[in-house]
Protein backbone atom coordinates (compact mmCIF):
# COMPACT_ATOMS: atom_id res chain seq x y z
CA UNK A 1 0.00 0.00 0.00
CA UNK A 2 2.87 2.15 0.40
CA UNK A 3 4.50 1.39 -2.56
CA UNK A 4 1.35 2.34 -4.91
CA UNK A 5 -1.70 4.90 -4.89
CA UNK A 6 -4.51 3.71 -2.77
CA UNK A 7 -6.63 4.99 -5.42
CA UNK A 8 -5.15 2.08 -7.80
CA UNK A 9 -5.31 -0.52 -5.18
CA UNK A 10 -8.41 -0.16 -3.79
CA UNK A 11 -10.42 0.74 -7.53
CA UNK A 12 -8.27 -2.67 -8.07
CA UNK A 13 -9.54 -4.63 -5.14
CA UNK A 14 -13.04 -3.46 -5.70
CA UNK A 15 -12.79 -5.16 -9.01
CA UNK A 16 -11.32 -8.60 -7.55
CA UNK A 17 -14.43 -8.19 -5.20
CA UNK A 18 -16.66 -8.33 -7.86
CA UNK A 19 -14.77 -10.90 -9.99
CA UNK A 20 -15.15 -13.40 -7.04
CA UNK A 21 -18.57 -12.66 -6.89
CA UNK A 22 -19.46 -12.81 -10.13
CA UNK A 23 -17.11 -16.40 -10.11
CA UNK A 24 -19.50 -17.20 -7.34
CA UNK A 25 -22.45 -16.85 -9.39
CA UNK A 26 -21.62 -18.59 -11.91
CA UNK A 27 -20.17 -21.52 -10.21
CA UNK A 28 -21.39 -24.79 -10.54
CA UNK A 29 -18.17 -26.69 -9.16
CA UNK A 30 -17.07 -26.54 -5.43
CA UNK A 31 -13.58 -25.48 -6.34
CA UNK A 32 -14.36 -22.50 -8.38
CA UNK A 33 -17.43 -21.68 -5.83
CA UNK A 34 -14.65 -21.25 -3.45
CA UNK A 35 -12.10 -19.60 -5.25
CA UNK A 36 -14.57 -17.16 -6.14
CA UNK A 37 -15.03 -16.63 -2.30
CA UNK A 38 -11.65 -16.26 -1.67
CA UNK A 39 -11.26 -13.42 -4.44
CA UNK A 40 -14.23 -11.95 -3.02
CA UNK A 41 -12.59 -12.12 0.72
CA UNK A 42 -9.02 -10.85 -0.69
CA UNK A 43 -10.23 -7.82 -2.47
CA UNK A 44 -12.71 -6.52 0.38
CA UNK A 45 -9.88 -7.15 2.88
CA UNK A 46 -7.35 -5.17 0.66
CA UNK A 47 -10.26 -2.21 -0.17
CA UNK A 48 -10.90 -1.54 3.67
CA UNK A 49 -7.09 -1.57 4.41
CA UNK A 50 -6.61 0.83 1.32
CA UNK A 51 -9.63 3.08 2.81
CA UNK A 52 -7.94 3.45 5.98
CA UNK A 53 -4.79 4.35 4.10
CA UNK A 54 -6.66 6.90 2.47
CA UNK A 55 -8.42 8.60 5.73
CA UNK A 56 -4.70 8.36 7.71
CA UNK A 57 -3.15 10.54 5.01
CA UNK A 58 -6.62 13.05 4.82
CA UNK A 59 -7.05 13.36 8.10
CA UNK A 60 -4.78 14.69 11.53
CA UNK A 61 -4.26 11.88 14.05
CA UNK A 62 -7.21 12.53 16.46
CA UNK A 63 -9.57 12.53 13.87
CA UNK A 64 -9.01 9.16 12.50
CA UNK A 65 -11.71 7.36 14.84
CA UNK A 66 -14.29 9.98 13.96
CA UNK A 67 -13.82 9.71 10.04
CA UNK A 68 -13.95 5.93 10.87
CA UNK A 69 -17.22 6.12 12.73
CA UNK A 70 -18.98 8.53 10.23
CA UNK A 71 -18.21 6.22 7.09
CA UNK A 72 -19.08 3.22 9.20
CA UNK A 73 -22.13 4.61 9.82
CA UNK A 74 -22.77 5.89 6.18
CA UNK A 75 -21.73 2.18 5.10
CA UNK A 76 -23.85 0.74 7.43
CA UNK A 77 -27.16 2.75 6.13
CA UNK A 78 -26.17 2.15 2.87
CA UNK A 79 -26.48 -1.74 3.77
CA UNK A 80 -29.49 -1.48 5.25
CA UNK A 81 -30.94 0.09 2.16
CA UNK A 82 -29.78 -2.18 -0.10
CA UNK A 83 -31.39 -5.13 2.49
CA UNK A 84 -34.60 -3.54 1.64
CA UNK A 85 -34.02 -3.21 -1.99
CA UNK A 86 -32.74 -7.15 -1.82
CA UNK A 87 -35.94 -7.68 -0.41
CA UNK A 88 -38.15 -6.08 -3.41
CA UNK A 89 -36.01 -7.29 -6.31
CA UNK A 90 -36.50 -11.15 -4.49
CA UNK A 91 -40.33 -10.85 -5.04
CA UNK A 92 -39.39 -9.78 -8.71
CA UNK A 93 -36.07 -11.50 -10.05
CA UNK A 94 -34.09 -14.41 -9.83
CA UNK A 95 -31.24 -13.87 -7.03
CA UNK A 96 -28.97 -14.55 -9.58
CA UNK A 97 -30.00 -11.69 -11.08
CA UNK A 98 -30.13 -9.58 -7.71
CA UNK A 99 -26.32 -10.73 -7.50
CA UNK A 100 -25.40 -9.30 -10.95
CA UNK A 101 -26.88 -6.09 -10.45
CA UNK A 102 -25.20 -6.21 -7.08
CA UNK A 103 -21.59 -6.72 -8.90
CA UNK A 104 -22.53 -4.59 -11.71
CA UNK A 105 -23.09 -1.76 -8.91
CA UNK A 106 -19.54 -2.73 -7.43
CA UNK A 107 -17.83 -1.82 -10.75
CA UNK A 108 -19.85 1.66 -11.16
CA UNK A 109 -18.72 2.00 -7.35
CA UNK A 110 -15.11 0.88 -8.28
CA UNK A 111 -14.56 3.73 -11.12
CA UNK A 112 -16.19 6.54 -9.04
CA UNK A 113 -13.50 5.80 -6.61
CA UNK A 114 -10.82 5.74 -9.48
CA UNK A 115 -12.08 8.96 -11.06
CA UNK A 116 -12.24 11.10 -8.06
CA UNK A 117 -10.09 9.73 -5.74
CA UNK A 118 -6.55 11.83 -6.16
CA UNK A 119 -2.96 11.08 -6.61
CA UNK A 120 -0.64 11.65 -4.04
CA UNK A 121 -1.31 9.37 -1.00
CA UNK A 122 1.70 6.91 -1.43
CA UNK A 123 5.24 6.88 0.17
CA UNK A 124 7.85 6.24 -2.35
CA UNK A 125 10.07 3.08 -0.69
CA UNK A 126 13.43 3.32 -2.22
CA UNK A 127 14.26 0.03 -1.21
CA UNK A 128 12.66 -2.85 -1.32
CA UNK A 129 13.58 -6.07 1.22
CA UNK A 130 10.53 -8.84 0.32
CA UNK A 131 12.74 -11.60 2.57
CA UNK A 132 12.57 -9.08 5.28
CA UNK A 133 8.69 -8.31 5.10
CA UNK A 134 7.92 -12.31 4.59
CA UNK A 135 10.01 -12.78 7.63
CA UNK A 136 8.36 -10.09 9.51
CA UNK A 137 5.07 -10.75 8.76
CA UNK A 138 4.95 -14.70 8.91
CA UNK A 139 7.22 -15.71 11.49
CA UNK A 140 5.90 -12.97 14.14
CA UNK A 141 3.99 -15.23 16.58
CA UNK A 142 1.46 -12.72 17.30
CA UNK A 143 0.27 -12.12 13.64
CA UNK A 144 0.11 -16.25 13.44
CA UNK A 145 -1.75 -16.17 16.19
CA UNK A 146 -4.53 -13.82 15.07
CA UNK A 147 -4.27 -15.04 11.54
CA UNK A 148 -5.46 -18.26 13.18
CA UNK A 149 -8.22 -16.57 15.51
CA UNK A 150 -9.40 -14.72 12.30
CA UNK A 151 -9.86 -17.94 10.48
CA UNK A 152 -12.01 -19.18 13.08
CA UNK A 153 -13.82 -15.91 12.70
CA UNK A 154 -14.85 -16.66 9.09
Amino acid sequence: MDKYEPKYVVSASALITVMGNYMMLSSSELTFYVLGRLLTGFGSAAAIIGWFKIITMSYAKQDFIKVMGITTFICFLIIFGLFYLIDYLKQVVEWRTIILMLSLLGIVISLIFFIFTPVGYSQHIEEEHPKRDFKLIFLNRRILRLVFLGFFCI
